[in-house]
Formats: structure tokens, C-alpha cells, sequence
């Protein structure tokens, strides 16, 4: 489960520098794609931590798959945080390209969002984690 951990370590990291980059306004794409990696991670860490696989390639990076995914497993109070699908344009696929202005999200607004999601995940994690122990 270590790589459950380091998930957790690498979405903290991801956060992080959103807040530090959010006022910024020539890095808004940069900003988007680390709070769209944080919750990449959160995710996967989540399916891992239920003891499954979560795709590899382009579709690994797929934030509406990894909601599904997840959805699936019965994680239902991931349902709260379904709006932060949105943030799939600042993903890993489209890091290359800048993001259009009427595709843009407010992320101060998403920043919360995906720290909230954070505090809820990790603590489920870490649980899940605690019980294997």
C-alpha cells in the first residue's frame, strides 16, 4: 500500500501548488492541471486502496473513468464531488494546448472543492490503510 501513500503525498504536492500559483494569471492552465492531478490521485489511490486496478495509458488520466470507477466500487459519496469532472480540461490529455476561455472553470471556487475531496479521501485512505494493519 505504499503507493496509496505516496498517491495521498503526490495530491498534497499537486494542491499545494495550485494555492501557490492560483493568483497568477498567466499560469490559470498550470494552476487547473495540478488541481486536476490532485484529483487523479486521490482517486486512484482510492481504487487501489479497495484492491483494484485503475486503467493505465491515456484512459488512466480519464477523470470521468475514474469517477465511474469509483462510483462502481460503492463509493457513492464521491457523487458530491462529480462537478470537479470539470476540471478534465486541464488534464493530463490537454496539458499541451491552453485552455479556451468559455471551457475555463473559476478555481478558486474548484480549489476548495478538490481540498474538501482531499480532507475526505485521505481520511477514508488512511482508515482503510489503519485496518489492514
Amino acid at each position: 500500500m505504499e503507493n496509496v501513500l505516496s498517491l495521498i503525498q503526490k495530491a498534497n504536492d499537486d494542491v499545494e501548488l495550485a494555492k501557490a500559483i492560483l493568483k497568477k494569471e498567466n499560469l490559470h492552465d498550470q494552476c487547473g492541471y495540478s488541481l486536476a492531478q490532485a484529483v487523479e490521485k486521490l482517486l486512484k489511490g482510492l481504487i487501489l486502496i479497495h484492491d483494484q486496478q485503475y486503467p493505465r495509458e491515456k484512459q488512466g488520466h480519464n477523470l470521468v473513468m475514474l469517477f465511474d470507477m469509483a462510483d462502481r466500487l460503492g463509493l457513492t459519496y464521491l457523487a458530491e464531488f462529480d462537478d470537479l469532472i470539470r476540471l478534465e480540461v486541464y488534464g493530463a490529455a490537454s496539458r499541451y494546448d491552453y485552455t479556451a476561455a468559455e471551457e475555463r472553470v473559476r478555481l478558486p471556487d474548484f480549489l476548495e472543492r478538490v481540498e474538501k475531496l482531499q480532507s475526505t479521501t485521505r481520511n477514508q485512505m488512511l482508515k482503510k490503510l489503519r485496518n489492514r494493519r
